[in-house]
């Protein structure tokens, strides 16, 4: 698995901490620094311009980011300094005890797996995404950023996360990666095959099951999929933050 160097940067009372993406320079061929974490006051923009600075030195050619939407103060210094606003997602949570709705379908012709093909898995997670933060982005190849699901996907597979997936008559038709702690799981990726959409109710219903019952569910959708929104609130998810996404080029738009 790649390893994200960090980076951080002090300015008086301001610092900001961001990483090299380097899991993403396979699918679009560029360098790409996430800004994780960043203070600034009011009258100074200063730590943002050294990031700046540093990302052209480092030959990033784009900065990616994302803030809570109630924090305005940093929104507008993203925008002071040529970020765009590319995606809004939302950050939701539900204990497992609390679920309501959960599937109670039972039929023989779908089954669920803790394996599968890797090259069934990829070529299912590179047709399916059209939300998200380089998905919605219309300045991003959109075969760059299907290129990257994949990617992604065959790093989740030879990785340690927990993960299911789902088959109607032998075909995987949809998957789930996640993070199980003691007390906790975070949902990383999931998908469906878009001509078995309506089971996605199920498919989520047996891997919420799966959980212990005091586990807290944590995940983060895109706000403007519709259909997996209600998927979650139909569960009885709750919103804990509404977070929006910037995208900065350092040189000419891909």
């Amino acid at each position: 698995m790649l390893i994200a160097e960090q980076y951080k940067i002090n300015m008086n009372n301001d610092h900001l901490i961001y990483r090299d993406n380097v899991w993403d320079y396979k699918s679009f061929g560029f360098k790409v620094a996430e800004i994780l974490e960043f203070t600034s006051n009011l009258d100074s923009h200063e730590v943002m311009r050294q990031y700046i600075k540093e990302s052209l030195n480092h030959n990033f050619h784009m900065s990616i980011v994302r803030v809570k939407q109630v924090e305005s103060l940093k929104r507008k210094i993203l925008v002071n300094n040529s970020f765009e606003m590319v995606e809004t997602s939302y950050s939701i949570f539900c204990n497992r005890s609390k679920l309501q709705n959960l599937s109670m379908l039972n039929n023989k012709k779908i089954h669920i797996r803790k394996d599968c093909s890797l090259t069934e898995l990829q070529n299912l997670s590179e047709s399916i995404f059209n939300h998200g933060r380089f998905a919605e982005d219309l300045y991003v190849d959109r075969k760059k950023s299907n290129l990257r699901y994949r990617n992604w996907c065959c790093d989740l597979y030879y990785g340690n996360k927990d993960r299911s997936f789902l088959f109607y008559k032998n075909k995987l038709i949809g998957f789930m990666f996640y993070e199980r702690e003691e007390n906790s799981a975070k949902l990383v990726l999931g998908g469906m095959d878009l001509n078995y959409s309506h089971l996605a109710h199920y498919f989520w219903s047996k891997v919420f099951a799966s959980l212990p019952e005091k586990t807290m569910i944590e995940t983060m959708i895109s706000a403007s999929n519709i259909g997996i929104v209600n998927l979650y609130f139909h569960f009885g998810f709750k919103i804990r933050d509404c977070v929006c996404g910037y995208r900065r080029f350092n040189v000419k738009r891909c």
